[in-house]
């Protein structure tokens, strides 16, 4: 019986320390969270508002004569811009006598004065006058030059968008040179394709193509490579030539 007395005893003493212990715990956990309660209802935030440059309209005038045989004509840039570079979203164009303007449009990145904002005049469809091109959005690692373009109609005597170039341009850079039309792009690293068009029955032919390439793709640094020339034969571009090179 004093054993069992005694048992009791220590159990109840245990008991009393643990209800002490769990109190004081939650005593504690009681301040600490009154007080991180207060110091968050103390913090104050501050809202940081950046703000960029509103954009505003934009002009930018250049005077080309097209033809030897006409008169000079205004090309007038509409668009809007934070500073110095600008989105163009129309083109007027006058002259004596002459009145027109190209619009439904936007250039999608913006292009500089270094660049006369992306316009470019050239002959591509060799008739002798100038057509207008004019660099829609900045091209990738393939060199392309998206743009658009409108080519000078002699019946019409207006510009009128030609679509088959500015597919073209999707995937390639296009330009004049020497009198012919070139398009290309860069095949990778190690690799291009350049080609020549004529324009034949108001279509843009391909009418000769060179490809560079690796001989081994698993080893360019090492490999000869390979140049590929076609041509326009009987209404198709055959291969008329193969050559193996170092690199150009």
């Amino acid at each position: 019986m004093k054993a069992i007395a005694c048992l009791g005893l220590a159990l109840c003493l245990l008991a009393g320390l643990c209800a002490c212990g769990q109190s004081a715990y939650e005593k504690d956990m009681s301040e600490y969270m009154s007080a991180l309660s207060n110091a968050t209802e103390e913090v104050t935030t501050t809202e940081v508002i950046t703000t960029e440059a509103e954009p505003k309209p934009f002009e930018y005038t250049v005077t080309q004569r097209i033809h030897d045989d006409m008169p000079e004509f205004i090309f007038t840039l509409h668009g809007y811009g934070d500073g110095a570079y600008v989105n163009i979203s129309e083109i007027e164009i006058s002259g004596e006598d002459f009145s027109q303007q190209l619009d439904g449009f936007e250039t999608e990145n913006r292009f500089s004065l270094e660049d006369d904002y992306g316009l470019v005049f050239a002959d591509f469809n060799t008739d002798g006058y100038l057509d207008i091109q004019l660099h829609q959005y900045r091209g990738g690692s393939m060199h392309n030059t998206p743009s658009l373009f409108w080519l000078w109609d002699t019946k019409q005597k207006k510009y009128v968008e030609n679509k088959q170039l500015e597919e073209i341009s999707e995937e390639h850079w296009v330009s004049v040179q020497d009198g012919r039309l070139l398009c290309g792009f860069r095949d990778g690293a190690f690799g291009y394709c350049l080609s020549v068009y004529s324009y034949i029955n108001h279509t843009f032919v391909e009418i000769e193509r060179e490809d560079v390439h690796p001989l081994n793709w698993d080893d360019v640094h090492n490999s000869i490579f390979v140049r590929d020339t076609y041509k326009l034969i009987g209404g198709e571009l055959k291969l008329v030539s193969t050559e193996e090179e170092d690199w150009p």
